[in-house]
Parts: structure tokens; sequence; C-alpha cells
């Protein structure tokens, strides 16, 4: 059995998108998927009285698109002066 490294895989995943109506969806390095999970900081915000920003958030990390929608909602939200402390899982 052939072992095909990720940077292979991702290449091959490039040639098939580009055909008819295919979507790619990077798995952790993408500015789409980073405003998707910031949607989860927009949410917190939301529950938290108006003056009130967490000390903390804590977070799991296993590829880095997680954490990068957490910082990228962070920083829009003005919360980006706060501790992250992480975990890889």
């Amino acid at each position: 059995m052939r072992t095909l490294i990720w940077s292979h895989y991702f290449a091959l995943s490039m040639r098939a998108h580009n055909f008819g109506s295919r979507v790619m969806a990077h798995p952790y390095d993408d500015p789409v998927l980073f405003r998707g999970h910031a949607s989860m900081i927009h949410e917190i915000q939301e529950q938290l009285p108006a003056s009130v920003k967490p000390g903390a958030i804590l977070c799991s990390v296993g590829g880095a698109g997680l954490i990068g929608g957490i910082f990228t909602g962070c920083k829009v939200v003005g919360w980006d002066d706060g501790e992250l402390p992480i975990s890889h899982s």
C-alpha cells in the first residue's frame, strides 16, 4: 500500500474541486471556516451581560480550524486581550 502525505491528498482534492459545482472546504485553513467558528464567540457575547467578558476560553485543538475561529471571533468582539489556554487533542 502506498502512503500519501497531506500535501498529496490536498493536491488531489483541489484537482477534483475544479470540475463541476463541487466546493472545497479546507479542514483548517480557510477564512470562511474561521468566520463560521467565530459565530460561537458572538453567541457567548450575547449571553453575557453587556460589560462582562470571559477571563479565559478553554479550547481543545486538533487542526487549527476551531482555534482560528475563536481567535477571529475574539478579535471582532474585542476580547483579544484575554487568555486562551489550549490542549492539543
